[in-house]
């Protein structure tokens, strides 16, 4: 077994990371000859020869994005004019433009960590809404927003189970109880109301309890 060696690594151990036109054109050659057999094979109507090429495709695909990937970086060739001809031909499969990778992937590495200067996580930043945007998402303006309203979901908060009855009880001011608009006595007393769901089969119960008269 091998002790590791705590000192760091000097350039010549480096050596066989750096970039090599050799091994960068023999990445490039194989996604160039996947997407050749990709496509041949996905224009036939044979489903068997179909579907084995639309799997090629997609790791071929796959293959050029990293290429689009290194080549931003410039760590798949020595030659710099060799990263721009071979990152416009992955970003066309890529669907990424080179450059703009280049600019917005530079970017992303000089700012890792800083959400909102990052490019790939700054709409992730919370900010407050424009004058715009709270309109839009106002209460009313946009039905069931996801904003500000609860959704529609039936039976969210159904009530009371049949199995269990709810009760309530108020206390009520002398002042506030009489048994008839022209009364002259007032009764101090306790208001009960009764409530349960109309599958319990337990009617809903109403008692006062009246005191003695003033």
């Amino acid at each position: 077994m091998q002790s590791r060696s705590t000192h760091p690594p000097t350039p010549a151990d480096l050596t066989h990371l750096r970039p090599s036109d050799a091994a960068g054109s023999a990445v490039t050659l194989v996604a160039i000859v996947a997407t050749v057999i990709a496509l041949t094979l996905s224009m036939r109507a044979e489903v068997w020869l179909w579907l084995p090429g639309q799997i090629i495709l997609a790791v071929a695909l796959v293959q050029w994005f990293a290429i689009l990937h290194e080549c931003g970086h410039e760590t798949l060739f020595r030659s710099r004019s060799i990263h721009r001809a071979i990152g416009q031909v992955a970003g066309f499969f890529s669907i990424i433009p080179f450059y703009n990778w280049k600019r917005v992937h530079g970017r992303h590495h000089k700012w890792t960590g800083w959400q909102d200067v990052d490019p790939t996580t700054a709409t992730l930043v919370p900010r407050e809404l424009s004058r715009v945007e709270r309109v839009l998402v106002a209460r009313g303006s946009m039905p069931y927003s996801a904003v500000t309203q609860p959704l529609p979901v039936p039976r969210r908060n159904g009530g009371t189970l049949s199995s269990m009855l709810a009760a309530q009880m108020t206390r009520v001011s002398p002042t506030s109880i009489s048994t008839e608009p022209s009364a002259c006595a007032r009764k101090l007393g306790v208001s009960r109301t009764g409530r349960s769901s109309s599958r319990s089969g337990v009617p809903s119960t109403a008692a006062r309890a009246p005191a003695s008269e003033s």
